[in-house]
């Protein structure tokens, strides 16, 4: 299916969603720090980038951004938003047009629905 780079500070929910996602067959690489996820996204290709926004140091603010100049490695990209729901409402029409994001997820995240998001990301590409 696809090669999905999952950043997120919580190793607990990284060993999780990875878990989930590789029995639908997907290939993971977890991380957990921007400035991790910047030197796989340096070194492999992915499919999917998955990014936490809010981590200590270089965060998934830091990441986007460094995807968008990327100009070679262009994965379709899910936000997983700690943050509460008037951040996300004020935010991710602005997040989605600034960086080029193709969805915003705040958590609790249900893993469904992050399957079929990305399930359908998949599909649209095809």
């Amino acid at each position: 299916m696809a090669k999905i780079l999952l950043i997120d500070n919580d190793e607990n929910l990284l060993e999780v969603i990875s878990s989930y996602l590789i029995a639908y067959n997907h290939t993971i690489v977890g991380v957990t720090s921007g400035k991790q996820g910047i030197i796989q996204i340096a070194t492999q290709n992915f499919d999917i980038v998955i990014t936490e926004l809010m981590m200590k140091g270089v965060d998934g603010f830091d990441v986007l951004s460094w995807l968008c100049q990327d100009e070679l490695n262009n994965p379709k990209k899910i936000i997983l938003s700690g943050c509460n729901e008037v951040f996300y409402k004020d935010y991710n029409r602005n997040l989605c047009e600034k960086y080029n994001v193709d969805k915003v997820l705040t958590k609790p995240i249900s893993l469904k629905s992050l399957r079929d998001e990305i399930h359908a990301l998949i599909n649209s590409s095809t």
